[in-house]
């Protein structure tokens, strides 16, 4: 079993299919025995990825809101959702600053990184960060990461 923090540009490929869906299909999968970690303000981003898609118009609006509805109930049931503490937060500032991250990519990679700590606390193993941004891999493995690009699993 591994933990797999996915953030919203991974997630996205479970709800709309593109190159390294197939992948995140499999490591989602109940049979593989992960466990699925997002951060809180990942339903926000998942719900602009797949309004963006509508409005671009490759998603009428019937299909945007059968995914929105779809997107919602899993994030509840099947992932465990981290929050955002005021100590994430003051990291996230540092990975605006340091490697200027975006805001949002930055609590990405800060949860993330508090999960790690709170992994390597408990002696647990098999973590992995989970982004199609090459820009945020870049960064999460100079944190010290173990980086997954669902773009390198066609």
């Amino acid at each position: 079993m591994s933990v797999y923090f996915l953030d919203s540009s991974a997630l996205a490929k479970r709800y709309l299919p593109e190159i390294g869906s197939d992948w995140i299909f499999q490591i989602l999968s109940p049979s593989s025995g992960n466990e699925a970690t997002v951060s809180r303000i990942t339903r926000v981003e998942g719900a602009s990825a797949v309004v963006r898609r509508m409005r671009g118009g490759s998603l009428t609006q019937d299909q945007a809101d059968l995914i929105l509805s779809q997107f919602k109930e899993d994030v509840v049931s099947e992932f465990v959702t981290l929050e955002i503490t005021p100590s994430v937060l003051d990291e996230a500032i540092g990975l605006v600053v340091k490697p200027r991250l975006r805001a949002y990519d930055a609590v990405q990679l800060a949860t993330a990184c508090e999960l790690k700590r709170q992994m390597l606390g408990l002696e647990l193993e098999g973590f992995r960060f989970v982004s199609a941004d090459s820009e945020l891999n870049t960064a999460a493995a100079a944190e010290g990461l173990d980086v997954e690009n669902p773009l390198d699993h066609q």
